[in-house]
């Protein structure tokens, strides 16, 4: 187990926010109150036999009492919103070590991955937040065209398309050009995720001040336990970043990472950055292959820095 907690919650590199400081945000967007229609929304989208969180209460049940609680949960979400926290219960976690297909030996924990398993009621709250992220950011255009994931209409298909459309017109232009792609996976990305780089994207991103504090709360004071078949250890205290299986945590991603993929689509060289989640793919370019894999040893360059 404990080698588990050592690969599923590692200690990151310590980040370099130099550029955080003195930071001047712009004005925040302002946003809506929820209402009793994003609760009900939030409660009965998911499959009623989920699985359970820490306190084993059954999102059935709370699906089936809605409409005597609606009312109650909805004060109690939007008080939490109008606060900027997040209930500790909430962020009480079971985390679940899944073996990946195909491994050989599955006595190294590299062969497991993480799914955090959190309380119904606390991830509806992270619904309503999450909705309404990711409004703001299909209406106001705050991540990059090419970011995909985690959005509507921007799924694995499209990455490919995208992908495969793009190579096809560098090749069309008379064999003038060469393509290259550089394909690039971040590790742990979730696990690693800094939260002041998180909460400095937001701000800087004009998200509205109470997603920014209910963040910063959802993010802090986490716990959980893993359980591996039928062992499962006790609460323990997990520092760093963003929760997975978490129904807010896609969206919070895309937000961290955004800076990256749009980057990548505005520095100048023949380049195009697609981002799918964690993953990146650098598409460049050139009248010859040794030219582009020395544009994509300089941006690789920079993404590492």
């Amino acid at each position: 187990m404990q080698a588990l907690q050592r690969r599923f919650f590692p200690t990151p590199p310590e980040p370099d926010l130099s550029d955080l400081e003195g930071c001047d945000y712009p004005e925040p967007f302002v946003q809506e109150q929820i209402t009793i229609d994003d609760v009900k929304q939030a409660i009965k989208a998911p499959r009623p036999l989920k699985a359970l969180g820490l306190s084993g209460i059954p999102h059935l049940i709370i699906q089936e009492s809605l409409e005597i609680t609606a009312p109650a949960l909805t004060a109690l979400f939007q008080a939490c919103i109008d606060q900027g926290y997040h209930p500790k219960e909430f962020k009480q976690a079971r985390t679940i070590a899944l073996q990946k297909p195909g491994k050989a030996d599955y006595t190294l924990p590299e062969n497991y991955r993480p799914i955090a398993l959190l309380e119904c009621l606390g991830k509806a709250l992270e619904r309503v937040v999450a909705a309404k992220l990711t409004t703001l950011a299909e209406t106001y255009e705050l991540l990059p065209q090419y970011q995909m994931g985690g959005r509507r209409q921007r799924n694995t298909f499209t990455a490919l398309e995208l992908l495969t459309e793009q190579t096809h017109t560098i090749w069309n232009c008379g064999n003038q050009w060469v393509a290259s792609l550089l394909s690039l996976d971040i590790s742990g990305a979730y696990d690693n995720a800094a939260h002041p780089r998180l909460l400095h994207n937001l701000r800087r991103l004009r998200v509205p001040t109470w997603i920014v504090r209910w963040t910063q709360s959802f993010l802090q004071d986490r716990m959980t336990t893993i359980k591996l078949q039928s062992e499962e250890t006790e609460l323990f205290p997990v520092y760093h970043g963003i929760p997975q299986g978490s129904p807010i945590s896609p969206i919070l991603y895309l937000f961290y990472n955004e800076e990256l993929v749009r980057e990548y689509n505005s520095i100048g060289y023949r380049a195009s950055a697609a981002g799918f989640m964690d993953d990146v793919n650098i598409l460049v370019w050139g009248p010859t292959t040794e030219g582009n894999c020395q544009t994509l040893q300089r941006l690789h360059n920079k993404c590492m820095t």
